[in-house]
C-alpha cells in the first residue's frame, strides 16, 4: 500500500538463494523507481545482491556487505552434507586433472574427493557463478549507474570484485563501506547524518 515511486528498505540478512533475490528485486522494481537500501549491520551474500539493485546504499562503520560467490551443497563420501564455494570446486577439478595427467598412481588420493561430486556439479558451479555475477551487473547498470556513460564498465568491475572467491577467501568475509566506495559503489555514509543514523539504529 505504499504510494509513490520511492522506497527505503532496511535490510538485515545473512543471505540466501540468488533466485529468491531475483524474485524480490523483480517485485520491488515493478513498483518503485527509486530505492535506497539501509544496512545498519549486515546484508551478506544474496542480500548483498539485493542491495546492488538499489539506487543507493546507506551504511556506517558497523555495516557490512559480503561476497556474492555461490555456495554449492555437496554430499561427502562419508554422507555428510557441506556447502562449498563454486569456485573452489571448479579449481579442485582443475587440480585433479593436472595432478592425474600422466600420474595414475595418484588416483587413490583423489578418488574419495571426486566420488562426492555429482556428474553435473562442475557445470552447475559454472552456471551459479555466472548467474550471481550477471544479475548483479545488470542491476547495477540499470539502477545504481543508470545515468553514467560508463555504466557497463563500472557495473562489471563491481560484480567481478564481489564475486571473486579467490580475492575474498571466505564467503563470510566482511566488505565495509570504504571498500565499496573505493570500487565505485554509491554509498551514503550514515555517520554524516547523525539524526538519521540514530533513527535507523
Amino acid at each position: 500500500n505504499i504510494e509513490g515511486s520511492n522506497l527505503d528498505v532496511l535490510i538485515q540478512s545473512p543471505g540466501g538463494d540468488p533466485i529468491a533475490a531475483e524474485a524480490i528485486v523483480g517485485l520491488l522494481r515493478s513498483k518503485f523507481s527509486n530505492i535506497r537500501f539501509f544496512v545498519p549491520d549486515q546484508a551478506k551474500s544474496a542480500a548483498t545482491m539485493i542491495c546492488c539493485s538499489g539506487n543507493e546504499i546507506l551504511m556506517d562503520d558497523r555495516s557490512e556487505l559480503g561476497p556474492i560467490d555461490p555456495q554449492m551443497r555437496v554430499t561427502r563420501a562419508d554422507g555428510a552434507t557441506i556447502f562449498a564455494p563454486a569456485q573452489a570446486i571448479i579449481d579442485q577439478f582443475e587440480k585433479a586433472k593436472e595432478s592425474l595427467t600422466g600420474h595414475a598412481d595418484q588416483l587413490p588420493a583423489w578418488l574419495p574427493i571426486l566420488q562426492s561430486y555429482a556428474p553435473s556439479l562442475l557445470v552447475s558451479c559454472e552456471d551459479a557463478d555466472s548467474l550471481s555475477k550477471s544479475l548483479v551487473m545488470s542491476w547495477l547498470e540499470k539502477y545504481m549507474f543508470f545515468d553514467h556513460k560508463d555504466s557497463h564498465e563500472i557495473a562489471n568491475k563491481i560484480a567481478l570484485f564481489l564475486g571473486d572467491a579467490k580475492k575474498h577467501l571466505s564467503h563470510g568475509r566482511r566488505i565495509d563501506k570504504n571498500q565499496l566506495i573505493e570500487i565505485g559503489m554509491k554509498i551514503f555514509d550514515l555517520s554524516t547524518n547523525k539524526p538519521l543514523q540514530d533513527a535507523i539504529w
